[in-house]
């Protein structure tokens, strides 16, 4: 039997990719060398929690929320659908409303920021506090309709002129997943198998988030 190729959607780490204003950008240390003689080469990383395509846990905004140690890891994996929508700097109750929700848990937003400018990818250029997100009726619609896992195309499903977060809270309130820093460019809207897999933290320091590698899987016709 012919294996499915994964499809990997998580975004490259690199010292230059665009961090959330106030975060830590990534930076890398060479520590040992083996060009310099050491036994092994051994690198220090700096990061903040939410860069690149990481996932958020309740705890990240919700006093007393769920952490990341707390999730089991299939709640990540299923079936995930990939929806477009485009043209839109915010997604809005009736952005989704018209879409068939029937049977579908988890859901991937593919936006404007999926675009290439000048060939380069969102993470590959400048924070752009431009990009597409999603509105507090969409969030609460998709509640309404049983969606248990949200991801967009960007660093945060939030946009960034947004007070208060009422994304963040409404969703992650409801024990909802959220998957960020997605890179979809190559991605056609449809229905995957989702693998999306966060660094195991431990209980005793719980984690409000973490990077992540996702990948999606697309579903052999039955």
């Amino acid at each position: 039997m012919q294996s499915i190729p994964l499809i990997d959607i998580s975004v490259p780490m690199t010292e230059s990719l665009p961090v959330w204003p106030g975060d830590p950008p990534m930076q890398v240390e060479r520590v040992l060398d083996v060009c310099c003689g050491d036994d092994a080469t051994v690198s220090r990383w700096t990061i903040g929690a939410h860069t690149g395509t990481h996932v958020d846990a309740p705890s990240h905004f919700i006093k007393g929320g769920k952490t990341l140690a707390e999730i089991p890891l299939h709640e990540w994996c299923g079936p995930c659908r990939v929806v477009e929508i485009r043209d839109r700097a915010l997604i809005t109750i009736a952005d989704v409303m018209h879409l068939a929700w029937d049977g579908v848990t988890k859901v991937f937003f593919k936006t404007d920021n999926s675009l290439l400018i000048e060939d380069k990818p969102w993470y590959e250029r400048p924070f752009n506090p431009q990009f597409s997100a999603l509105s507090v009726d969409a969030a609460q619609y998709l509640l309404q309709q049983g969606i248990t896992l949200i991801g967009i195309d960007y660093l945060s499903v939030e946009a960034y002129d947004s007070e208060g977060a009422p994304v963040h809270h409404t969703l992650l309130g409801h024990d909802v997943r959220i998957v960020e820093g997605l890179n979809l460019t190559q991605v056609e809207a449809g229905d995957y198998q989702l693998w999306c897999f966060p660094i195991h933290m431990a209980h005793t320091n719980g984690g409000d988030g973490a990077l992540a590698r996702v990948a999606l899987q697309a579903i052999p016709e039955q």
